[in-house]
């Protein structure tokens, strides 16, 4: 025991002369070891205690307020030091510093809410071990460690024995005074340490053990970090793995912290890969469908507990990954608030387009994935939010765009005549049609009416006497409305008028003499069917059969007024059948012989026909067969 037989240099403490210098006189008093891990206001209270008084009353004595040393002011520290005759450096780290609202004990800074500073809190295991060291006197062999008040070591590394806590002293003033405390608070020190029990300690208390002993190492996030921030992520971010992003902070337990303070750590040990593990657990989690994902949707209570009475670098930065981790892996849009802060983004949701530009998001949606710059929206799960400028180009071209119908009425024509402009390629959608999103084609309005000053004249006729209505002039010409439209377009008619009572194209009047000419096709030169049964002076049913017999080869072709497909014969090719064939009726009108003596010549000489009857019914003969026949015969008539 480190003693001394000295004693205050007045009986009286309260009466003590001062120097010159104004401080007290004191002699060497009664002293105490100073423990590795003390507090050094469990220093004071064990050397009060060893000279018969109170903390408070010691500090007294040698000239100090007691919430000085309590709050460890430098000069407070000093003037211990100097009394004690302790060095100065072991002291100050030990001594816990007030500083506004936070505390700082061997260099870490702590909130009130993570150290402990009212309550008792103690390792009955390490008092049981103080009280068998016999070279310290009896009441002042116990004393506080300073690990004992943070309130993320639930278990006693050197016992492995869970923490007990006695509760605030009946006093506040006596809350500092140790050796005070351990006899006011006998009773429940007593029923607290029954309670107790041994425990494995955890990874995670030993992280914070080593941080409070200047060690680092516990992967390069966590060491980035300073120990309160750190650990407190820790227990934040374990809970919401524990029982999910939503669960109830309020009425834990301290067992459920210390699960959950182990399990956050098995992460964010892992360094930032274990950080952003946690961070997609939390974005892979909200719902994507939603464009306005505020903070507590995405992180849940971690972002309410976070968005709360933390400050300093260390939570700003925290504050920041998940606010950037959340802009980078979810489509947010620039009404997303994280942490009270807008977030920077060039998205937009579906009710911001409505606002901005008018149009209904759907359609929006459906332009940009037409359009293959949706932007991550490959997967469907973007579709309500936008890229800001994708979302405004496609609104500025559905502003100047309509749909197949609308773009009729505007040119002024029927569905069927809207039909042929769009598929001759007179207007070109802006917009194509695509089924798999039902979409339909979309017309540019600058379009149509470029289309509307080619087609209407510039100098109407006014002599409208003969002319008539668009269609009904496209088919008294038997044109196209596809061509009369490329003549309007090139500006082929002159007589154009303009219906002044009727809208855009129906409204023109045109000539159908003047279209013909432009539009009639040329003559094919072929005969039709009918002109061969009247060559042949024959029927309508021997000219088919001989047609589909092939006997008489045939092409189709379109009449130049009717533009109808028809079947017609070249001439040279009824030439051809006429000079190798002659019917029964022919060889009688070319021979100028009878019926039946035509009859019996062709039976005697056993001529039949070369075509077969049955189905033409009528008797072709080879023209070569007849010649051989009438060789020894009179002369054909001239």
């Amino acid at each position: 025991m480190a003693r001394s037989v000295l004693r205050w240099s007045v009986p009286p403490p309260r009466a003590l002369k001062r120097n010159l210098a104004g401080k007290p006189e004191i002699l060497l008093l009664r002293s105490a070891k100073h423990h590795d891990g003390e507090t050094l206001t469990s220093l004071c209270s064990r050397v009060a205690a060893a000279n018969g008084r109170t903390m408070n009353e010691f500090c007294r004595d040698i000239g100090l307020k007691t919430q000085d040393v309590i709050n460890g002011q430098a000069d407070a520290v000093q003037m211990v030091a100097e009394t004690l005759r302790m060095p100065m450096i072991d002291l100050t780290r030990m001594a816990i510093v007030r500083s506004g609202n936070s505390f700082g004990c061997m260099g870490e800074s702590f909130l009130p809410r993570y150290f402990n500073r009212t309550n008792f809190r103690f390792c009955p295991k390490c008092l049981e071990q103080d009280i068998d060291d016999t070279s310290a006197r009896p009441n002042i062999r116990r004393y506080g460690r300073a690990v004992w008040s943070s309130r993320f070591i639930r278990t006693c590394l050197t016992h492995q024995w869970t923490m007990a806590d006695a509760g605030p002293a009946p006093n506040a003033r006596w809350n500092h005074d140790f050796c005070l405390l351990l006899d006011r608070l006998r009773p429940e020190i007593q029923a607290v340490s029954e309670q107790s029990h041994a425990q494995l300690p955890t990874a995670f208390e030993c992280f914070v053990t080593d941080r409070l002993s200047g060690i680092k190492g516990h992967g390069d996030f966590l060491d980035s970090l300073g120990l309160q921030a750190g650990a407190d992520l820790c227990e934040l971010s374990g809970m919401a793995l524990r029982d999910g992003k939503e669960y109830d902070s309020l009425g834990r337990s301290e067992q459920e912290w210390h699960e959950a303070a182990q399990l956050g750590y098995e992460f964010l040990s892992c360094g930032v890969a274990g950080w952003c593990q946690l961070l997609e657990f939390h974005c892979n989690s909200a719902d994507r469908s939603k464009a306005l994902l505020g903070g507590n949707a995405i992180y849940g209570q971690l972002h309410r507990n976070l968005a709360r009475v933390r400050t300093g670098a260390d939570y700003d930065r925290i504050r920041h990954d998940m606010r950037s981790f959340a802009i980078e892996n979810l489509n947010l849009t620039s009404e997303t608030v994280i942490f009270g802060k807008k977030v920077a983004t060039s998205r937009i949701s579906s009710r911001q387009v409505l606002e901005r530009h008018g149009r209904d998001s759907r359609v929006v949606r459906k332009l940009l994935l037409a359009s293959g710059s949706l932007g991550g929206a490959e997967d469907g799960e973007s579709g309500t939010t936008f890229d800001e400028v994708a979302a405004t180009l496609a609104a500025e071209k559905l502003a100047n765009a309509v749909k197949g119908l609308e773009a009729g009425r505007l040119l002024g024509v029927g569905i069927a005549t809207q039909k042929i402009i769009m598929d001759d390629k007179y207007l070109v959608p802006v917009v194509e049609r695509n089924r798999s999103i039902k979409l339909g084609r979309l017309f540019s309005r600058a379009d149509i009416r470029d289309l509307l000053d080619s087609l209407l004249p510039k100098n109407p006729c006014v002599d409208v006497v003969g002319l008539y209505q668009f269609e009904i002039a496209t088919r008294r010409a038997n044109a196209t409305q596809s061509e009369v439209l490329k003549l309007l377009i090139q500006r082929k008619l002159v007589r154009v008028g303009v219906d002044k009572e009727v809208y855009g194209i129906r409204g023109l009047l045109l000539d159908p003499s003047e279209i013909a000419l432009h539009t009639r096709l040329p003559n094919h030169g072929c005969l039709t069917l009918d002109e061969v049964r009247i060559a042949m002076t024959t029927s309508w049913y021997v000219v088919k059969a001989l047609v589909a017999e092939g006997c008489i080869v045939t092409r189709i072709e379109r009449n130049p007024v009717t533009r109808m497909r028809q079947t017609v014969v070249d001439p040279a090719e009824l030439d051809r059948f006429r000079s190798e064939y002659i019917s029964f009726d022919g060889i009688m009108t070319e021979r100028d012989i009878t019926r039946p003596k035509l009859v019996s010549l062709l039976k005697s000489n056993s001529i039949k026909p070369a075509l077969p009857v049955e189905t033409i019914r009528v008797s072709f003969y080879r023209r070569s067969d007849v010649a051989v026949l009438f060789a020894a015969q009179e002369p054909l008539k001239s």
